[in-house]
């Protein structure tokens, strides 16, 4: 966000495309250096010549284009990207657990970059534990990111950390996976598949 003394409030995003938030133009009122509380997303307006401070809730809108208003799930983003034309894409994914439907399809063209490898940890809902984690396209990319808690189905052949998305057509570059750690849970418990970590440091697929 940035404010300009006489009175205006913009909200601009990493596209650098600018929307007003406030304008208090018409009653005299400026808008001095801005805080901003981001755990009640409270933004604070010093007025300066009305000696007063406003403070004004945000509304939030998930819509994925900067970090105040990032998408809850990468699935969600990854729908979003699918549906841009603006491309190359990176989906920016920060540190937490993320519960997803698996597989997460990744568009072509597109990177999904996480925050930390320890720290970005991707998990299956309860439904889908024993699918692909991510179907990759060409010239896809997933770096520093943790996947765990899923499981190999041997009837069907799913449950792999990368495949290649079905149909997908590789027209200049494989999909790369770099510093990636995949942790399974084993068919059965004691069993000869008892997890153990594997880390992908350079490109490598299931197809």
């Amino acid at each position: 966000m940035v404010s300009c003394w006489s009175g205006t409030l913009w909200h601009i995003n990493l596209k650098g495309e600018k929307k007003l938030l406030l304008d208090t133009r018409s009653t005299q009122m400026n808008t001095a250096d801005i805080g901003y509380d981001k755990v009640k997303k409270i933004v604070y307006v010093p007025t300066f010549w009305k000696n007063s401070v406003v403070a004004y809730q945000l509304a939030q809108q998930m819509i994925g284009d900067n970090p105040m208003g990032a998408m809850r799930t990468i699935a969600a983003a990854l729908a979003r990207v699918d549906a841009s034309t603006n491309q190359p894409f990176t989906v920016m994914v920060n540190s937490g657990t993320y519960e997803e439907i698996f597989p997460l399809v990744i568009p072509e063209n597109v990177n999904v970059v996480g925050a930390d490898i320890r720290n970005v940890i991707v998990t299956p809902t309860a439904a889908t534990t024993d699918k692909d984690a991510f179907h990759l396209n060409d010239k896809s990319v997933v770096t520093n990111l943790t996947i765990k808690d899923f499981n190999y189905d041997s009837v069907n052949n799913t449950g792999y950390a990368f495949r290649f998305a079905p149909n997908a057509v590789m027209n200049e570059r494989s999909p790369y996976i770099q510093d990636v750690s995949v942790l399974t849970n084993p068919t059965s418990p004691g069993g000869s598949d008892e997890p153990s970590p594997a880390v992908f440091t350079g490109r490598g697929t299931n197809s």
